[in-house]
């Protein structure tokens, strides 16, 4: 059977990697699996540790044994992923403490370690790569105990800032943003991310009113989840393996390794000498891209002429002149983002918007642990017998209350005791006697006394009528059992309540008019009632009253227009607003909005294209400056031809204008 070659299967070079995701008190073991260039998670498992970083080595040991059982594979290659804290700004290395611990499971579990990449990076990668445009925003990684903030603009960073973290995020993100108090406003958008439920935390930042000195308008919070953060460091962690790949397979010799945003490849993580760096631009001319296109397995001829003269050379400038063209007009790309100057305008007024009223439902079912708790057990009972030494009868009726050793105890039925008598011989008084049965008041082994106790009872002078034990008590018991506690039953509504549906759609929502109840709502246990989890099954009513977000923006774009300076303009999509409270009127909601509209100068775009197109970058700042009234600009020139790289496209769809008042 003949083989043709392009039909053949790929041989494939399928290698597995470790990722472990270390935290202040958590952390995460990642099964990676690499097979012709693409990187896929296999496994993923959480684990709190033990006793800290303390006992790190074994717990990840531990981890280990289950995923390699698992998975029927043993681990050496592994990648560390940390947060920032962990890092020291100064060296740039993963700080003492945590290194030395790293060292040691390393060495312990015969792990080799490629290296660390920082956790903010791969958030930030993997949104830029998501939204197809350099990241303007700021970033907040939360740990146990630290905070690490950073803020971007234009896929940049221009301030960084790790702190201890308090009870208040909003006073954390204050002591962050205090360096650039006044002198910069900050991007409106917030993303969080901690592998936690971060909606309280989202809320209060809503919520906050924050200071002109910050921000221009309210900024939106995102919450960045935990598989997409892990997705983010799997993609960091494919490209440097296959650069290494690729370098492994292209050069006779082993190249230096590639160090890219703190993470080396095949280089342990411990502390090295400093070395010197070597660049090495490797350049692919448009002959190599064509050649990569073409199976090379696949022969072909042209057919055979003749050439002399001036002709190659002219072909050869065809060629040379069609590759640039072709360069310019596909390759060659620019991104200006001009900062103009803004007129800040806030207000608070009422306006009337109409609604549409849309009700919802849903079953629920929830559960949460008890947290109440009450003794319960048994009292002591006995028998005692009662003298009287009176010269009456004595009747004590049932309830009657005695007491010995502080312990009460009360009679069990009515007991009649005659009065006393004198002794056949006269010479002493004794007294009238009767048996009864008491019951302890309370539960406890403490009701459980000895024979021969005595008693006085309650009311009466004990040198006339007083009661002894005529056998040990027994039966007292007592122990504390876990009870459903009114907080419990108050905590499953809240968690029920926060289950209702809420309407899928691009329209605003009015929240202090949305209501929300609990129809019907049956608990498994009732308050006080021994129980170690109660549950809850209930139907969840919403009522949500919602308008038209474009409409109420129209309105107050209009309601703006009036005092927008001459040369300025105002997209309403630079109105930040919020709904301080509102009154509904049947389908006309009168609402008190709070709101900061940003009117820039009017600036023409293509005019500004003509004029920077294949101008060099380092003049571009002295056209825009000396012709319009920018503060500033960022430019990003995409080239991949060198020469041409500090020169703008000499064609002007190639050139994207953004406007901002950052």
């Amino acid at each position: 059977m003949i083989k043709l070659p392009f039909f053949q299967k790929p041989k494939t070079n399928k290698k597995w990697y470790l990722g472990l995701f270390l935290k202040e008190y958590e952390g995460m073991g990642i099964a990676m699996s690499w097979e012709n260039g693409q990187m896929r998670i296999v496994e993923k498992e959480k684990f709190i540790y033990s006793d800290g970083w303390e006992n790190l080595t074994q717990d990840i040991d531990d981890l280990l044994a289950k995923m390699e059982q698992r998975l029927g594979n043993q681990f050496t290659d592994t990648i560390f992923f940390v947060y920032s804290h962990f890092i020291d700004e100064k060296t740039n290395d993963i700080k003492k403490p945590y290194l030395s611990q790293i060292k040691e499971l390393v060495k312990s579990l015969e792990l080799r370690a490629l290296g660390y990449i920082e956790c903010y990076e791969a958030v930030v990668g993997f949104l830029e790569k998501r939204e197809e445009m350099p990241l303007t925003a700021i970033v907040a990684e939360l740990d146990k105990t630290q905070i690490s903030v950073f803020v971007y603009k234009g896929g940049r960073i221009i301030h960084k800032k790790i702190l201890e973290r308090t009870h208040n995020l909003v006073d954390d993100l204050l002591s962050s943003f205090e360096p650039l108090k006044g002198n910069i406003f900050l991007p409106t958008r917030i993303i969080l991310y901690n592998s936690k439920d971060l909606d309280d935390e989202s809320t209060k930042i809503l919520t906050h009113r924050w200071s002109e000195d910050y921000f221009v308008q309210i900024p939106r919070v995102e919450v960045v989840k935990d598989e997409e953060v892990v997705t983010g460091l799997m993609n960091i962690f494919q490209n440097q393996i296959n650069e290494r790949e690729e370098s492994v397979a292209t050069e006779e010799s082993v190249p230096a390794p590639k160090e890219v945003m703190g993470f080396v490849v095949g280089e342990d993580v411990e502390e090295k000498p400093e070395k010197t760096k070597k660049e090495t631009n490797i350049k692919v001319n448009v002959k190599d891209k064509i050649s990569q296109i073409i199976p090379k397995n696949i022969n072909f001829r042209l057919p055979s002429f003749k050439i002399s003269g001036k002709i190659p050379v002219i072909i050869g400038l065809v060629i040379i002149l069609s590759a640039l063209f072709a360069d310019q007009y596909f390759l060659h790309k620019a991104q200006v983002k001009l900062l103009l100057p803004f007129q800040s305008i806030n207000k608070s007024l009422s306006v009337d918007i109409p609604v549409r009223i849309a009700t919802m439902s849903a079953d629920i079912s929830e559960s949460v642990a008890t947290t109440g708790s009450k003794e319960i057990g048994d009292p002591a009972h006995g028998s005692v017998v009662i003298r009287n030494f009176s010269n009456q009868l004595k009747t004590f009726s049932q309830g009657t209350k005695i007491s010995a050793g502080g312990i009460s105890f009360t009679l069990d039925s009515d007991v009649k005791v005659a009065s006393a008598s004198l002794s056949p011989d006269g010479s002493s008084m004794l007294s009238g006697a009767g048996n009864a049965k008491v019951t302890a008041t309370a539960i406890g082994p403490e009701g459980n006394l000895a024979k021969d106790q005595r008693f006085t009872i309650d009311g009466l002078p004990d040198a006339t009528y007083f009661a002894v034990s005529d056998s040990i008590f027994s039966g007292g018991s007592k122990k504390e059992v876990q009870t459903v506690a009114e907080k419990d039953i108050e905590n499953l509504k809240a968690m029920a309540l926060k289950q209702a549906p809420s309407p899928q759609t691009g329209n605003g929502l009015i929240p202090s008019l949305t209501k929300t109840s609990l129809e019907n709502p049956i608990f498994s246990k009732e308050i006080g009632e021994e129980a170690t989890d109660i549950n809850l099954k209930a139907k969840v009513d919403s009522i949500y009253y919602m308008y038209d977000k474009n409409e109420l923006l129209n309105k107050l774009s209009a309601l703006i227009t009036p005092e927008i300076r001459r040369d300025y303009s105002l997209d309403k999509n630079h109105i930040g607003y919020h709904i301080d409270n509102a009154k509904i009127s049947g389908e006309i909601a009168t609402v008190k909005i709070t709101f900061d509209a940003k009117a820039m100068q009017n600036i023409n775009t293509n005019e500004i294209i003509n004029m920077i197109k294949g101008k060099s970058q380092n003049s571009v700042g002295t056209l825009l400056k000396n012709n319009y009234q920018i503060h500033g600009y960022e430019l990003h020139v995409k080239e991949p031809l060198p020469f041409l790289n500090n020169y703008l496209p000499f064609i002007g769809k190639n050139i994207t204008v953004t406007i901002s008042s950052y």
